[in-house]
């Protein structure tokens, strides 16, 4: 489902981005009751910010701005579900997600 997911955050994606953000909310709310989020799933964290945020620097902000009020639901289900994972520096990064 990943790939999926991602697709839908993505500028080529837009057409789906609403179905794509439920989708991840969903998961997150229902799938991740017992367990740490996975490292797939985090992935899409940044770029769930890089949709309403733009990248740095780039003082327009995203292409995705209207979805905010969505993204944050799926945003809350991130930090929620998996507080530890919130401050670890996933595969990939720099930083932490926080």
């Amino acid at each position: 489902m990943y790939p999926v997911l991602l697709h839908t955050l993505t500028a080529d994606g837009l057409d789906s981005i609403e179905e794509g953000i439920d989708c991840i909310t969903l998961f997150l709310y229902h799938g991740y009751k017992n367990r740490p989020i996975s490292a797939e799933m985090w992935k899409l964290y940044p770029q769930l910010l890089y949709v309403c945020a733009g990248s740095d620097g780039y003082k327009e902000g995203g292409f995705g701005f209207e979805y905010v009020s969505q993204i944050v639901g799926a945003l809350k289900n991130f930090i929620a579900k998996d507080p530890n994972g919130m401050m670890n520096v996933q595969e990939g990064q720099e930083k932490t997600n926080l």
